[in-house]
């Protein structure tokens, strides 16, 4: 693992925790945070150097261009999440800068990692709060009123709002370390 790397890694930890406190304490994940992590890590990529296989990372996992289609993946994705209304738009930042920090293609373990993280995390918040099978009965009721079966609703339902800053950062922890552990476990 190149000095690059590690800074990136140790980069995105400080501003996974950082972002987890601020998101548990106060809903907040704050720009403060998230834009200069998403700069910081793809210049790191770019001081990678110029070569044509250091735009991809090559052998090293590094490059720039690596960071940037992390960037559009997870951002893009989380983008899209935030217009349907289910989450913040410093959720969309951090996931952005993970990308940009864990690159092409091990966004897409992050990705997945993420992905069950934040249903188990809504799972439990539900259930803690008592919500949970309120909630099962409100998206099977919502399904049976889009496919037509009953009448819609004209009361809104209530929604419940997770610090999804949480599942992102476990999630991306755990896309990484299995990625790597995979890469070590690899033959050769």
């Amino acid at each position: 693992m190149t000095g690059a790397q590690i800074a990136i890694y140790v980069l995105l930890g400080m501003a996974l925790t950082v972002s987890v406190v601020s998101d548990l304490r106060t809903r907040r994940i704050y720009n403060w945070v998230t834009l200069p992590t998403m700069g910081l890590c793809l210049l790191l990529r770019f001081a990678g150097g110029l070569r044509a296989e250091a735009w991809w990372g090559g052998p090293t996992g590094l490059g720039l261009a690596s960071g940037l289609l992390g960037l559009v993946i997870l951002g893009g994705i989380f983008w899209i999440m935030n217009l349907t209304g289910g989450i913040g738009e410093g959720d969309v930042k951090l996931a952005a800068a993970v990308g940009a920090g864990a690159g092409y293609p091990m966004v897409l373990p992050c990705l997945f990692f993420i992905a069950v993280v934040g249903g188990m995390e809504a799972l439990i918040v539900l259930a803690w709060q008592g919500k949970l099978l309120k909630t099962l009965g409100g998206m099977a009721r919502s399904a049976l009123q889009k496919a037509r079966v009953i009448k819609p609703d004209t009361i809104p339902p209530e929604r419940t709002k997770i610090p999804y800053g949480v599942a992102i950062a476990v999630g991306t922890v755990w896309g990484v370390w299995w990625t790597l552990s995979q890469a070590m476990t690899a033959p050769s």
